[in-house]
């Protein structure tokens, strides 16, 4: 990778590293130039949370249908190269190339699995998808009183003398418009923010070369956190699918 790649790596890693701690919006892409992705076919997934996302047992299991839905099941991959497979769908094909079951390996012997992964990893796939969650709950921003002052036209009855043609004075009601002023006091409170954000980074399984990354980071007024998540994991793999 030359110079000017590494340095546009560093900075998108960086702005990864600061999404958790601040939820401010922000949409990244960067993919490698002239880099070949028709020679991409079958990807594994990773996801991973950060520690400092909120999510608890049932987010991370709508989180894990959200991934099934978008990269296992959404037609948009039919006419592309594009395959995925998950991390207990490569243990499977590893344990029947070594005979060993990597299920149990993992628990047993770290050592010799991660060995065993990482050779034959490479020639199972040809990318890895790194999906990670790096902000994710809610965020509450005080708000002080606030004062506005508008005028609007208030219609009222009044009784006015008219002289009729005859000459004679007579009292009516009649209706009129008349300027009021008004105020508004929106008293002091706090405002509930979603936040929802996501890295995304293929990483070439041979040469170990990450070729496409996407960030999203969104925040929004009374909005949920899982709804947002869903959004921005649909935008991600459409942006995948047109690579």
């Amino acid at each position: 990778m030359g110079c000017k790649y590494k340095a546009l790596l560093l900075t998108f890693l960086l702005f990864f590293s600061m999404s958790v701690c601040q939820a401010e919006e922000r949409k990244d892409e960067w993919k490698k130039p002239g880099f070949n992705f028709g020679s991409i076919r079958t990807i594994l997934v990773n996801t991973s949370i950060d520690p400092q996302a909120e999510l608890d047992e049932f987010s991370i299991r709508r989180l894990e249908t959200f991934y099934a839905q978008e990269f296992f099941q959404d037609e948009r991959w039919v006419n592309t190269n594009f395959r995925f497979i998950t991390s207990n769908q490569l243990k499977e094909r590893i344990s029947k190339i070594t005979g060993a079951n990597m299920q149990q390996l993992e628990i047993e012997d770290q050592a010799r699995y991660k060995s065993e992964m990482d050779s034959f990893t490479p020639s199972i796939v040809d990318a890895i998808l790194h999906i990670k969650v790096t902000a994710f709950g809610y965020d509450q921003r005080f708000v002080p009183e606030s004062i506005r002052t508008y005028k609007e036209q208030e219609e009222k009855e009044v009784v006015v003398n008219i002289r009729e043609a005859t000459g004679k004075w007579v009292k009516k009601t009649v209706k009129i418009k008349q300027p009021v002023r008004r105020t508004v006091i929106t008293p002091a409170h706090y405002d509930t923010y979603g936040n929802a954000g996501l890295t995304y980074m293929l990483v070439d399984a041979k040469t170990n070369e990450t070729v496409w990354m996407l960030l999203d980071i969104r925040e929004a007024r009374g909005k949920d956190p899982m709804a947002m998540t869903g959004r921005i994991i649909t935008r991600a793999a459409k942006h995948l699918s047109k690579l």
